[in-house]
């Protein structure tokens, strides 16, 4: 057959060949005979192969490009996942350097009480803590004396008495921290509507809490002369939600230090168990 021509024992062409090689699908037969464009005759197995060290360099970029465009996708979905977090709760608050809030720090006392001071004068007027106690306050923020005249300034409905009728009573450590309304519609009747939140849990409540309540309430003006409240009254509120932080930060503390003293004396032991087993020598008597 003329030059140029292909003679195929095969049902595939020379450029079919090539293109199988390089997409790597392989051929069914193997013995393939061809005619090149000067005449020379060869074989599949004759074709020039392409190196393995271009296909590695292939497959590295291949990898990187994978893992470029990945990097890609996972920046854009970190974007979405700001956009729809700032979407729902806002933007972001700044973080303020709270004593208590290291891992080996505590909440300062004298803080909680002025900020108690802060609530019951002002917070209280629309805002309910109704899982917090007065009894709650005493070694905190106040001495017991001290609670027992704080309850006592309240009074509470009890009952029924002996005659089936309620009653009102001086209040005592015992009693929760007086609502300012008595149930909800009444609460959303004074306030055009709008409910106003318990504060017992409000700094779990609220994303980032005490940081973005801090910052709500040095958000709407600034404060009169001479007056700073905001930081104390939010050290209380984180207190009411987490009342028993300082005890956790003990037990955590207490459970690091047994167990590496635990951990001291386990090496200790392992090493002096076995090392009687990795120094000795052993030595095989073939003659006898």
């Amino acid at each position: 057959m003329a030059g140029g021509r292909a003679l195929l024992s095969g049902p595939r062409s020379w450029c079919e060949l090539l293109l199988a090689r390089r997409f790597g699908i392989q051929n069914e037969k193997r013995n393939v005979t061809l005619c090149s464009q000067n005449g020379r005759w060869m074989t599949e197995n004759s074709l020039p192969k392409r190196s393995s060290q271009s296909q590695d360099q292939r497959s590295t970029l291949s990898n990187i490009a994978a893992l470029v465009g990945a990097g890609a996708m996972g920046m854009l979905g970190l974007a979405g996942f700001a956009h729809a977090d700032e979407a729902e709760h806002g933007l972001q608050a700044p973080s303020y350097p709270w004593s208590h809030s290291g891992w080996f720090s505590s909440y300062d006392h004298a803080s909680i009480r002025r900020g108690h001071q802060v609530y019951k004068e002002v917070c209280a007027a629309c805002h309910a803590m109704s899982l917090v106690t007065y009894r709650d306050l005493i070694g905190v923020a106040y001495t017991e004396a001290e609670v027992k005249a704080l309850a006592s300034e309240i009074e509470v409905e009890d009952g029924p008495n002996d005659a089936g009728e309620m009653f009102m009573r001086p209040g005592k450590p015992s009693d929760h921290l007086q609502a300012p309304y008595a149930n909800e519609q009444a609460a959303r009747a004074a306030n055009g509507g709008a409910y106003p939140p318990d504060l017992s849990l409000i700094c779990k409540a609220r994303h980032n809490g005490q940081n973005y309540i801090f910052s709500l309430l040095m958000g709407y003006r600034d404060a009169p002369a001479g007056i700073s409240i905001a930081k104390d009254v939010v050290t209380y509120l984180s207190w009411a939600a987490e009342p028993e932080a300082d005890e956790r930060k003990l037990i955590g503390a207490k459970w690091i230090l047994g167990a590496c003293i635990a951990l001291f004396q386990a090496g200790y032991f392992k090493r002096w168990k076995w090392a009687p087993y990795k120094s000795r020598r052993i030595i095989w008597d073939v003659v006898n």
